[in-house]
């Protein structure tokens, strides 16, 4: 759809003005030169080679329901039936209950010719302009770029109002993309966001998503095509959609996929790219994995559109296997059974037997005792490497992973229960997994970073564990674009926070502007302080005590109406509502183990329980720390493969990221009325992509 006239102004170019641009070549209000041969093939009703067809069924159908919002209701049928002007046609008198006929015909040529001579008799302008647009649309859909451009030439650049105004922009945007400009394209379309007729709408991101695609950009592309499926009925022009979609990503190598997943987005856009990934790697694995990572996207999926895809390959995500298989050979389970820490190795190796058993696997599970010492570890973990071992899971304290790791002699596949520093080497065969509190912390900043939260304070107190949560959040906070604006210590041994909060909160500079003010106007001033009006949200990084005193005095203080984002440390473990009440509105992440499984008292919660009475947080998270490492022992492999491949867990879902460190994200709690209750989709889509499907993201 090339256009061989231009307009450069409000009027329209002469026939003579329009002969000598066609002699010499002209400058097309997109900006985009044609030469006299570009314009010679116009008129030869052809696209130069290497152009991009641009006219999909999709775009055709929905020019014809664009017709209901100019002068017609919408027709269909077949796309393009002729290009003469029948004598029959030409008898009869243009009229609009002619040209709706011919379009219930399915002869959207005809109808065309029609809506032309309808412009040439009218003298309504409004009328002119609609019966004008309307043509060029229908000739350029059925690809007569020369009846399309000779009936663009007739439009001045400023319509009559502003919807028809986006029609032309359209139909400048087709032009740009069919000479391979996607930048003009996109700067020539509307704003998707401002429209509110549907068809229109999904007229501007089909080429909008085109247009995407041409600039190498199919993170854009696809969520395009996401948001235009949102205002499609026609299930038609739905599988028109999702199969340019799926041919859009079988396009793309392993890590242009990977790129698209690390974008923040919703279920739909991820389960797309997940079940790309799915197909892909059907060559790579034994039959029983790749059913079992079928069950795990459709478990997670349910009845996604990448399900309808008729694709080239053998996944068939209705016909999914239930089997499964585990890492054959010995397991050895490094443990302190005695000694210090040995209270800590039982809820783990309870926690293990109890998910072993659950699975119904056979596996031979040996347990060493590392008897809390550190040069032990490193001894039994040999003794299990020369015992024939095809899987290490353990050692569990941080000095004797971190040993291990500098032997460098770690020739089996290894899951430790504790991570080295991220300063120090690790080892292809060591896996590192734990219960790292700087996980909770930066989990919080991804949640402060996905509901828009752009300025944090961090008030923390002093003890070490407090000091390395406010560094962690910190840091992921502003790498996601965040910025801490302020931060303070509070001690654990007072209980008035007075000073650090009006320092905070900025009560200070409001008090001293109030005193220069009395001061130059020489008298009393009725003033209420204010708080700084630049705070988004607060992380306290403080305990169930603290927080029960912190919370107050940030209402006394003025604050009492900023989010309050926390760690699973501000709760007690024991429901308290007379002593949390304050905290009610207060959120925090949790382990699904103790947010959902106890909630629901689900029987493995209740079999656990009586073999280990001690229900207390800290044990029952190193129980389902136990249980994790036993799922991610059959999962190791696939997460090595698939950097989207994750597992959901009884201490969040995990995930295998850089250095093979497992990533632990959580469930999130919110007090109510001095109780924590589970938040359902709790983290929305980053704040930094606009929504795709308003009712799905």
């Amino acid at each position: 759809m090339l256009l061989p006239v231009i307009i450069t102004g409000p009027g329209i170019a002469s026939p003579d003005q329009t002969q000598q641009m066609t002699q010499s070549g002209v400058i097309h209000e997109s900006g985009l030169t044609l030469d006299r041969s570009t314009i010679n093939r116009l008129h030869m009703n052809t696209i130069p080679t290497g152009v991009t067809q641009v006219f999909s069924p999709l775009l055709r159908m929905t020019a014809l329901a664009l017709l209901g919002s100019a002068l017609l209701t919408t027709g269909c049928g077949k796309q393009r039936v002729t290009t003469d002007n029948t004598p029959a046609v030409q008898a009869r008198k243009p009229t609009p209950e002619l040209a709706q006929t011919l379009l219930n015909s399915g002869d959207q040529v005809q109808a065309a010719h029609v809506y032309g001579q309808l412009s040439s008799l009218t003298t309504d302008p409004l009328a002119k302009q609609q019966y004008q647009l309307v043509a060029a649309e229908l000739y350029f859909d059925n690809e007569l770029y020369n009846d399309g451009a000779r009936m663009f030439s007739a439009l001045p650049a400023t319509m009559a109002s502003e919807p028809l105004q986006q029609r032309r922009d359209i139909v400048l945007a087709y032009f740009a993309i069919a000479q391979r400009n996607p930048q003009q394209a996109i700067e020539r379309l509307p704003d998707p966001r401002s429209l509110t007729d549907t068809t229109v709408k999904t007229r501007t991101l089909e080429i909008q998503a085109r247009a995407f695609q041409q600039l190498n950009d199919p993170a854009k592309a696809l969520k395009a095509r996401l948001q235009l499926e949102a205002g499609v009925q026609d299930p038609q022009l739905q599988q028109q959609n999702h199969t340019r979609i799926w041919e859009m990503l079988q396009s793309l190598d392993n890590n242009g996929l990977q790129s698209m997943a690390r974008t923040p987005a919703g279920p739909i856009y991820r389960g797309w790219i997940e079940y790309a990934l799915l197909a892909r790697s059907q060559g790579s694995m034994d039959a029983n994995s790749f059913a079992r990572r079928q069950a795990l996207w459709r478990n997670r999926y349910g009845d996604h559109p990448a399900a309808t895809v008729n694709q080239t390959g053998d996944v068939a995500p209705a016909q999914l296997s239930n089997s499964t298989s585990i890492t054959s050979g010995q397991i050895a389970l490094l443990l302190p059974l005695t000694g210090q820490f040995s209270e800590l190795g039982a809820a783990i190796k309870t926690g293990f037997t109890a998910a072993h058993y659950a699975d119904g696997a056979i596996a031979f599970v040996k347990v060493y005792d590392t008897q809390s010492d550190t040069a032990k570890a490193i001894e039994q973990y040999q003794l299990a490497a020369a015992e024939g071992a095809s899987l290490i899971i353990g050692p569990l304290s941080k000095s004797a992973v971190v040993n291990l790791a500098a032997t460098n002699q770690i020739s089996v596949p290894t899951l430790s229960l504790n991570y080295i520093g991220e300063d120090i080497p690790g080892h292809s065969n060591l896996y590192q997994f734990g219960l790292l509190p700087e996980d909770e912390a930066r989990d919080v900043a991804n949640f402060a970073a996905s509901t828009n939260y752009k300025k944090a304070l961090v008030v923390n107190s002093d003890s070490p564990l407090a000091q390395r949560l406010a560094n962690a959040f910190d840091l992921r906070f502003t790498e996601s674009g965040g910025t801490v604006i302020g931060a303070e210590i509070i001690e654990q041994d007072t209980y008035d926070y007075s000073q650090q909060l009006r320092k905070l909160l900025a009560l200070d500079s409001s008090n001293a502007r109030k005193r220069r003010l009395e001061e130059l106007l020489d008298t009393k001033l009725e003033f209420e302080p204010a708080i700084r009006d630049d705070i988004d949200v607060i992380f306290m990084a403080v305990d169930s005590e603290q927080a029960r005193l912190l919370r107050p005095q940030l209402k006394f203080h003025r604050a009492g109406d900023i989010p309050l984002l926390s760690t699973a440390m501000v709760f007690s473990g024991e429901v308290d509502t007379k002593a949390d009440g304050d905290l009610t509105g207060v959120r925090y992440n949790e382990i699904p183990w103790l947010l959902t499984d106890a909630n629901q008292n689900s029987a493995v919660y209740q079999s656990i329980l009586q073999h280990q009475p001690d229900d207390s947080p800290g044990f029952s998270r190193l129980t389902a720390l136990g249980m994790d490492a036993y799922t991610l022992h059959k999962e190791l492999e696939q997460m090595r493969l698939d950097a989207l491949y994750s597992v959901s867990g009884k201490t969040g879902d995990l995930s295998l990221t850089q250095g093979n460190r497992i990533q632990r994200r959580l469930q999130w709690a919110e007090f109510v009325e001095g109780a924590p209750a589970k938040i359902s989709n709790a983290i929305p889509i980053e704040a930094s992509l606009p929504p795709l499907l308003e009712s799905d993201i």
